[in-house]
């Protein structure tokens, strides 16, 4: 993604990258476990952020902005009953990909596709969400076609640092399971038109 910073003084052009790896596999299909699901994903991220350096803002001007970095992100097993109306993943999760996310946000280009800045002042890291993850366990049950109730506890601290540490740097490669800090536990009610 490039992006070119018109708004001040300063002028100034930046690029950041993001490629994503993912594997998922059906086990149902592969070893006969219907309902389940294993996912493994990893990102790839390279380039220099506009935020920071050229705006001197706390919020990401934009969805890629982390720093360089080849990461395992994402490793989790989820696991489907009653037809697929309560499920349970288990393993290291990014939740910025189920929770606080606004159907119509992802209609434009901007940060607040993903976690909102207030969680991410608020945690330690910036939480367990892009592009950190973090180990945990989240259900989900879909009372109606329109009504979907998700809760799940994880790590609070990505990196396993202190309050204002840099979560990224300190986990690096997305290997780091932390579990000495705390736990964030999260309950939300979904409605979809």
């Amino acid at each position: 993604m490039h992006v070119g910073d018109q708004s001040s003084s300063r002028r100034n052009a930046t690029h950041q990258n993001n490629l994503t790896g993912t594997l998922e596999i059906d086990t149902g299909k592969a070893f006969g476990l219907q309902g389940g699901t294993f996912h493994v994903s990893g990102l790839q991220i390279h380039g220099q952020s506009l935020s920071g350096p050229y705006l001197d803002n706390r919020q990401a001007a934009n969805g890629n902005e982390a720093e360089d970095t080849t990461r395992l992100w994402e490793l989790w097993y989820d696991q489907a009953f009653l037809g697929g109306k309560f499920d349970i993943k288990v393993g290291q999760q990014s939740i910025d990909n189920e929770f606080m996310v606004s159907q119509y946000s992802s209609l434009f280009v901007n940060t607040m596709a993903g976690w909102p800045l207030i969680p991410s002042d608020d945690l330690y890291g910036g939480g367990p969400a892009y592009p950190l993850a973090s180990l945990g366990v989240r259900v989900q049950a879909k009372s109606t076609d329109n009504i979907t109730v998700l809760a799940g506890v994880f790590d609070d601290n990505p990196g396993g640092g202190a309050f204002d540490d840099d979560a990224q740097e300190l986990d690096k490669n997305g290997a780091k399971f932390n579990l000495n800090t705390g736990a964030l536990f999260i309950v939300e009610l979904q409605y979809a038109t």
